[in-house]
């Protein structure tokens, strides 16, 4: 068997950043590594598990491997989903879709939805059509913008201050009585952000963290976050951005060249609507109240930084509505019985979470400005 040769990235899932690496596919696997650190790893194909829907058409493949749980391969260059699915035919979509039972149908559900709506003319298209997106589907598109964003900004893992934040995310989530997941991916940058993805993934940028002056003015932030994935605010972004082709191919894996999954990626461009942020900060005040954080701080936070809406810089309240507005919905709230969120030595950890030296912070993200 020829061997066929790709460009890639490769994550151990123990570190901040992903490895450039030379992808080969050989007889039993494929193997990876580079010019420098030499092979890397070599995954055969029975441990091969698809990170993301891949399509037979697809431009780039996501893989991960039953023995590396952690670990992810990006795999670059028409031709290498094609060579996955025929010598790993366990990461195919329609092995994919007989997890979720009746994607097909759903799919027709979908569109038969989509047309009534816009026939009638009533409610959010896109709204209705991302209620019926499965969880697992969702949490898919989520994590492979999580893996393309992480091309632009280092994901900061395996440190004390990960285990802070996931804990002040958990409390939130437990304390709303939620039963979807939540699941928390601080990333390296100046900018201060954050943002909700598909499927339930919050991505924190590391400056909003260091910014705050306590964990409970980044509970304020993460908990308008899930107010926006409750209301299924990133799916319905996503089903704008892709459209009812690209959307149904997902579901029925018929056609695609995966641009799709990379669609998505054009949620970090695109800004909510007013009435999705202020139905995101009412979810964020009753979240805060119900797990015994005041909302006093998140008031603070917004009031502090207000002037990022003069347009200065890229940050968490530029992609907002106006910030002194917002603060007067959380000042308003009776006041309640609060408790400690973090220790003081939890607290120094989140806020040393991507490390503090001048070099760990030369990455920055594109100064790009959200499209209404």
């Amino acid at each position: 068997m020829s061997q066929d040769i790709f460009k890639g990235q490769w994550s151990s899932g123990e570190k901040a950043s992903a490895d450039p690496v030379t992808v080969v596919f050989e007889a039993d696997g494929i193997s990876f590594g580079s010019a420098f650190a030499g092979q890397l790893g070599f995954w055969h194909y029975g441990d091969l598990l698809a990170g993301a829907p891949i399509l037979r058409r697809a431009g780039d493949v996501l893989l991960r491997n039953r023995q590396s749980p952690r670990a992810s391969l990006f795999i670059e260059g028409n031709g290498a989903a094609a060579l996955v699915l025929s010598r790993a035919p366990q990461t195919s979509e329609n092995k994919l879709r007989l997890k979720i039972v009746g994607w097909g149908l759903i799919a027709a559900v979908i569109a038969a939805v989509a047309g009534a709506l816009l026939f009638f003319g009533g409610g959010s298209t896109a709204k209705a059509i991302a209620g019926l997106i499965p969880q697992e589907m969702a949490s898919n598109i989520g994590l492979r913008n999580v893996e393309i964003f992480g091309t632009i900004a280092p994901s900061c893992v395996n440190q004390p201050g990960n285990a802070a934040l996931q804990r002040v995310l958990n409390k939130l989530r437990k304390a709303g009585g939620y039963s979807q997941p939540f699941t928390l991916h601080v990333v390296k940058s100046k900018v201060a952000n954050a943002f909700a993805l598909p499927g339930g993934h919050i991505v924190l940028l590391s400056a909003l963290v260091k910014e705050a002056e306590g964990p409970e003015e980044v509970a304020g932030v993460l908990a308008h976050e899930m107010g926006h994935e409750i209301e299924r605010d990133p799916e319905a972004l996503f089903v704008r951005n892709v459209g009812m082709q690209t959307l149904i191919a997902l579901f029925t894996g018929q056609s695609g060249d995966g641009t799709a999954l990379k669609a998505g990626a054009f949620l970090l461009q695109l800004r909510y609507s007013r009435e999705a942020e202020q139905l995101a900060d009412a979810h964020a005040v009753e979240i805060l109240r119900k797990a015994g954080i005041g909302p006093k701080p998140a008031a603070n936070f917004f009031l502090r930084h207000a002037s990022a809406e003069k347009g200065e810089g890229f940050s968490y309240l530029s992609t907002h509505p106006d910030s002194k507005e917002r603060a007067k919905l959380f000042l308003s709230q009776p006041s309640y019985p609060a408790q400690p969120l973090l220790t003081a030595k939890e607290w120094a950890d989140a806020k040393a979470v991507c490390g503090d030296s001048p070099a760990q912070d030369a990455n920055t993200l594109p100064a790009a400005k959200r499209q209404p």
